[in-house]
């Protein structure tokens, strides 16, 4: 390739300067992007990452959603996620689109994911969904019910949706010795006719009037609370923070952004910790690097009631997930974090 790139400029030199141009730029790009992807490495030794005897440890992945090629049908990427989920009581990833076998054949309503994603769930061994992301109800309420009868039968939970606003903004509870975490997940704005109501199917949001209440009793019942929250594009980077910065004041200690977007920065606010997103799991083909850059968040509840959390940067696409070591992408990935390893008093 780079043999034919050079042919053509000789040949072209002369007649076009701005094409000359934009193929040095490429040539460039492809050359020092092949040398970065050899610092992103396969997943390797993860028992580094166990935290003392008796911590709950949760381990959060960014937004899966696979293209239709190899929707749920990768190996690869079960067996390099399996490792990274390795050694977690919560393993816990979002997905962008509902879990559909007729769905998936219409070009229409936009992607919907094949029920042989089970395979990769089960090898992730992954335990919790977030079904919060505001593409889950582009079939409307036959998939998203679909969904939910998938995780059952694969007994899997699932946070952020519900068969009304009670459900969707259930936590689940997770105790080990004498400490106990909740979860649950929000959509920051979704679309019309999508939020969750008295007795009506839908996502989770925030509802001034009784999410307060929700996060009240969650609070009495745990000794930390970790909310995964999908914003959309549409959402504003202030609208982000003074909502994102809203519910820590209301007592949550750990918000994390999994909408489908790239990687952005994390915040320190008060008692908490804020990822405003932390990039794909699994996402298609993207031919600039920034949309492969995500990070895998370890979390672990000590028992002396600190809560350590540490970023794991990822290179990770449709067909493959890499973790990115000593080089351009790690080093990209940890200046945009500003930190890679968080301690709060809890």
């Amino acid at each position: 390739m780079h043999d034919q790139g050079l042919n053509f400029i000789k040949q072209n030199k002369k007649k076009n300067p701005l094409h000359l141009v934009a193929l040095l730029f490429l040539l460039i790009m492809g050359i020092l992007g092949g040398m970065f992807l050899e610092k992103a490495v396969s997943v390797g030794d993860t028992k580094s990452l166990i935290t003392p005897e008796g911590s709950i440890t949760i381990t959060i992945g960014g937004s899966y959603n696979p293209p239709p090629s190899v929707r749920g049908q990768n190996p690869s990427v079960a067996k390099s996620i399996a490792e990274l989920f390795a050694f977690s009581d919560l393993r816990i990833v979002s997905l962008a689109a509902p879990v559909d076998n007729n769905a998936v054949l219409s070009d229409k309503k936009g992607p919907a994911i094949h029920p042989s994603i089970s395979s990769f769930l089960k090898e992730s061994k992954i335990n919790i969904v977030q079904l919060s992301d505001h593409r889950i109800l582009s079939f409307g309420a036959a998939g998203l019910i679909n969904t939910l009868d998938f995780l059952h039968i694969n007994g899997i939970q699932q946070i952020g949706v519900g068969l009304s606003k009670e459900e969707a903004l259930a936590p689940i509870y997770f105790s080990k010795e004498d400490k106990t975490i909740a979860i649950l997940a929000l959509n920051a704005n979704p679309p019309p006719g999508w939020a969750a109501g008295k007795n009506r199917l839908g996502v989770a949001f925030y509802d001034s009037d009784y999410l307060p209440e929700i996060l009240k009793d969650a609070g009495s019942k745990s000794d930390a609370i970790i909310v995964l929250i999908s914003f959309t594009n549409e959402s504003s980077e202030q609208e982000q923070k003074d909502l994102a910065r809203k519910l820590i004041d209301q007592g949550i200690n750990v918000i994390v952004g999994t909408g489908m977007g790239p990687l952005q920065k994390v915040e320190r606010y008060k008692h908490g910790v804020i990822f405003y997103n932390i990039g794909n799991l699994s996402s298609p083909p993207a031919m600039f690097s920034y949309a492969k850059e995500s990070v895998l968040l370890k979390i672990a509840l000590q028992p002396e009631g600190k809560m350590e959390i540490k970023a794991i940067p990822l290179i990770a696409d449709h067909s493959s997930v890499k973790t990115a070591r000593g080089g351009f992408y790690e080093w990209k990935i940890s200046k945009r974090l500003g930190d890679r390893l968080w301690i709060l008093d809890i």
